[in-house]
């Protein structure tokens, strides 16, 4: 198993909480389907639900008709699943990360090129 690949397995394991995790496809465009296990979709989102920048990346995936899991992250205290190492972790390992200058501080914005890259903010991309 790949570097990436355990990565994402452990967060999906420990950053959100199963009843926050749906299966969003064509017939069930909304989080009502609970995703018991099996084979997993192309595509995971770790989103929160009231954040725009989550919204335009599950407006892309609507548009596009794929099939993806989501995790809907607790960005607020005293959960801040943002926070979770194995999260940070994940989002640290995007080529994205690799390749810009890290934020010190919490931006709450995902422009890298304004502020840096901020491990902590929603959305990612798996």
């Amino acid at each position: 198993m790949s570097e990436a690949a355990i990565l994402a397995a452990t967060a999906r394991q420990t950053v959100v909480a199963p009843e926050r995790r749906s299966l969003i496809d064509e017939a069930h465009p909304l989080p009502t389907q609970r995703f018991a296990g099996g084979e997993l979709p192309r595509f995971e989102l770790y989103h929160a639900p009231f954040s725009i920048c989550s919204n335009k990346v599950r407006l892309v995936l609507a548009e596009l008709n794929q099939t993806w899991l989501s995790h809907e992250v607790e960005i607020k205290s005293p959960e801040q699943e943002n926070y979770k190492p194995e999260y940070v972790r994940l989002r640290l390992a995007s080529d994205v990360a690799k390749g810009a200058s890290l934020s010190t501080d919490f931006t709450g914005g995902s422009s890298v090129s304004v502020s840096g890259f901020d491990a902590l903010v929603v959305p990612t991309l798996v």
